[in-house]
């Protein structure tokens, strides 16, 4: 038994607090940089900041190609896109996917304005997918994107937002190493 500052540190919390110190010293950088992010993330600020306090419909169009090799991938990005939105923008109302694809299954496609009115939005995102793919070979996990995204004001009738993304990756290619 070790005495510290009068008081009394057992064999078993001395061998604990060791293992402790190996495992974090031996388990690589992985460990401490996935610790300080948690503790100051890097997040990016939003491109545009218009939605708070709106009624928006986020609405993923793929091409014809994808509507059939990744049926679902549209509408689970835009839900996700949604589901992100609603959490980082204070007042948003997100206008479910299902009202889309009942409004969808209903009507023919017209525009992004239109579906729109139809649902009672204020904004629509609307987000053309021109390639989606998540293999790069036959085992190795990087998504692949190109998408088109424009910020549709339904009252004014403007683009209020255009951006497009071309060959998007993630991970990139240089990621950068530190252990």
């Amino acid at each position: 038994m070790s005495v510290l500052s009068g008081h009394t540190i057992n064999r078993p919390v001395w061998i604990f607090i060791l293992g402790c110190g190996l495992l974090l010293s031996t388990s690589g950088c992985s460990t401490i940089l996935t610790v300080a992010y948690l503790f100051h993330p890097e997040d990016v600020p939003a491109e545009y900041s218009g939605l708070r306090g709106k009624h928006v419909v986020v609405v993923c169009k793929p091409i014809v190609e994808l509507e059939f090799t990744d049926a679902g991938t549209a509408r689970e990005l835009a839900e996700r896109i949604g589901a992100n939105i609603r959490e980082n923008v204070r007042g948003v109302k997100i206008i479910s996917q299902q009202e889309v694809s009942r409004w969808l299954d209903e009507n023919a496609w017209v525009d992004y304005p239109t579906l729109g009115k139809s649902v009672d939005a204020d904004l629509v995102v609307g987000i053309d997918l021109d390639h989606f793919s998540l293999h790069e070979g036959s085992t190795l996990y990087r998504g692949r994107t190109t998408i088109h995204m424009q910020v549709h004001d339904i009252k004014d009738d403007l683009i209020v937002f255009d951006n497009r993304m071309e060959d998007f990756t993630f991970p990139a290619d240089n990621i950068n190493t530190f252990s």
